[in-house]
């Protein structure tokens, strides 16, 4: 009796769990309500499109917020002002990101640098698709050579698997 029961739980949690397994989304692909958890709304921008800290040059940390008709966060903008190294970058990306999102192409342009990547996750959460979040990476708001010393800007959008011409 006791074997049975404790292969009811093995299986249960090992085919496919209870829903509180599953990891919550807190930045790309998030809800609205768990993408402002932990971040500050900008009371002086209307659409919860921006949030704090100010930067030094008194933009927004988190601005140009979209929600789509769920809810759901499907773009926005993160500003660094001073600017954040590559390797930075690369931290707040992983952040940012699903648990489960995985790299599946970097393409480096004169104005941007450009990475896609994949997640199982994101297809829950937007089941008509597109699944696929470009990131990219700016070194000026302005037009001008992208330098991975320098990033002001990281971009989370969504996009269509292997779509490139997205123009920086």
């Amino acid at each position: 009796m006791i074997l049975l029961a404790s292969l009811t739980v093995a299986l249960s949690t090992s085919c496919g769990g209870s829903p509180e397994s599953e990891p919550k989304l807190t930045g790309y692909g998030a809800t609205k309500e768990d993408f402002a958890k932990g971040k500050k709304v900008d009371t002086d921008k209307k659409d919860d499109c921006c949030f704090l800290p100010k930067q030094a040059d008194g933009s927004d940390r988190y601005y140009l917020v979209m929600y789509d008709e769920s809810d759901r966060v499907y773009t926005y903008s993160l500003s660094f002002v001073p600017p954040i190294v590559f390797a930075g970058a690369q931290n707040v990306i992983i952040r940012e990101l699903p648990p489960d999102a995985k790299l599946a192409f970097t393409v480096n342009r004169r104005d941007c640098k450009m990475m896609q990547y994949r997640s199982t996750l994101i297809r829950q959460a937007f089941p008509d698709g597109p699944w696929d979040i470009l990131v990219a990476l700016y070194s000026s708001q302005t037009a001008g050579p992208y330098d991975d010393l320098a990033i002001t800007d990281i971009t989370f959008v969504n996009n269509r698997p292997g779509g490139r011409s997205i123009q920086c």
